[in-house]
């Protein structure tokens, strides 16, 4: 979207408006996770205090490490993925769709058993005491590295698929209600019930997306 020219770049006006445009459901998206985890803190620190908080954060560092793996495998097949639909290449996709759930859930079945089996003494070998109370959540954490897969690999075909905007209204229309959800939760002081309904809530968006995916991509190789 830019012309080189002899002296510095020249930026097309149009061409600049265009990009924003067309990336602004993708950003619309990108912010509506931060229901999921993030805008959920400021309900727990204000309805249930900053040590509940400091115990919710304590576990939730295990999400971002996870994401950090997710975010490079978007990066590796998203171009490759995006490429055999816009072909029509039938064959290719169904090796690269294959590929990519293999290492995708592979690892992440693998995180899931050691976390569910040795999360609690995890806790408890690397915080001290006073966050020994994080132990309970990290079975939450476990399962939710299995809807973090499943939202990377729904995301990144709908992405391939056009649907950005589609995901933009899903993701954003039930971040909305898991939000209200935390704050009605939280009135019962309890962080097992604010991570299941966080979970719950992020499934949810992540099935809608992947279930909308299936339905295009009967008719993307026709």
């Amino acid at each position: 979207y830019s012309d080189n020219r002899e002296f510095g770049i020249r930026v097309e006006v149009t061409a600049l408006s265009r990009v924003y445009k067309e990336g602004f459901f993708i950003l619309a998206f990108n912010m509506s996770k931060f229901a999921y985890g993030g805008f959920t803190r400021i309900t727990i620190f204000h309805q249930l205090g900053d040590e509940k908080l400091g115990i919710f954060s304590t576990a939730w560092q295990f999400v971002p490490l996870s994401t950090l793996f997710f975010a490079q495998v978007t990066r590796t097949w998203r171009l490759t993925i995006t490429q055999c639909i816009k072909h029509g290449d039938r064959a290719a996709f169904r090796k690269q769709i294959c590929s990519l759930v293999i290492t995708v859930f592979a690892p992440t079945l693998l995180a899931t058993t050691v976390i569910l089996l040795y999360g609690g003494e995890v806790i408890h070998l690397v915080f001290n005491d006073q966050y020994a109370a994080a132990s309970e959540l990290m079975p939450f954490i476990a399962l939710y590295f299995l809807v973090i897969a499943l939202d990377t690999v729904s995301v990144l075909l709908a992405v391939a698929l056009s649907l950005s905007r589609v995901v933009a209204v899903a993701y954003a229309t039930f971040g909305v209600v898991t939000v209200l959800a935390c704050l009605v939760v939280a009135e019962l002081k309890s962080l097992n019930l604010l991570l299941v309904t966080i979970i719950a809530g992020h499934f949810l968006a992540a099935s809608v997306t992947a279930a909308l995916s299936l339905v295009k991509l009967r008719t993307a190789f026709r």
